[in-house]
């Protein structure tokens, strides 16, 4: 949405999505607020964050507490691993640990959970054993590296062509959102809400009615 100031300047604003579809219905559809119910749809959400660069990007994790001790390209940093099956100490560039070494929990994706290695600043630490050791996360282009929180808002301009109805909005909201359903109840309420799957729903076994036998 543009709004105009008094110095003749224009500021743009997102709205929430819950915001349009109540406001586009009240206006267009001349439905009272008290008929238009918007369910599953919060304020904010989490979205993804995609790593974009060229490059291999490394995070060096506190493996105590999980927080990030180190951020870098340069993959030259090197720790210390102790094998429990060989009873030896080696070093590893951070660039070139064994592909099960890595840290995979940031992609979010569990088919590729693992126990990575646990990493030491020094060998003397590696043979100890000791609780100050690091995991390392490489990323590389196109893998998720996070989230954050932002406002639910539309992705993009939301414009209407001249002789639509305001349906085309709320269908370009429904495609962006995914599993998503509009309509008008019995009682004359219009609902927005997240379509039902019945994935998790359980059933009742059918007992038959006696009369019927």
């Amino acid at each position: 949405m543009t709004k105009q100031q008094k110095d003749g300047s224009l500021v743009k604003t997102k709205l929430l999505l819950k915001d349009i579809i109540r406001e586009g219905v009240h206006e267009y559809a001349k439905e009272p607020y008290k008929n238009i119910v918007v369910n599953d749809l919060d304020e904010a959400a989490l979205e993804l964050i995609e790593y974009r660069g060229t490059e291999d990007f490394y995070l060096v994790i506190n493996g105590q507490n999980g927080e990030t001790r180190q951020s870098t390209y340069d993959g030259g940093t090197t720790y210390y691993y102790y094998d429990d099956k060989t009873k030896t100490v080696t070093n590893y560039r951070i660039d070139s640990l064994p592909e099960d070494g890595y840290d995979h929990r940031i992609e979010l994706d569990l088919d590729k959970q693992n126990i990575p290695y646990k990493l030491y600043a020094t060998a003397a630490a590696a043979r100890a054993q000791t609780d100050e050791y690091n995991t390392v996360v490489k990323v590389s282009y196109g893998e998720v590296i996070g989230y954050r929180l932002t406002t639910l808002t539309y992705a993009g301009d939301l414009i209407a062509n001249i002789g639509e109805s305001f349906t085309s909005v709320l269908d370009k909201i429904k495609t962006m959102l995914g599993d998503y359903e509009y309509f008008y109840d019995t009682d004359g309420n219009f609902i927005w809400q997240r379509r039902p799957t019945y994935i998790n729903v359980s059933w009742n076994n059918i007992v038959q009615n006696p009369e019927q036998e």
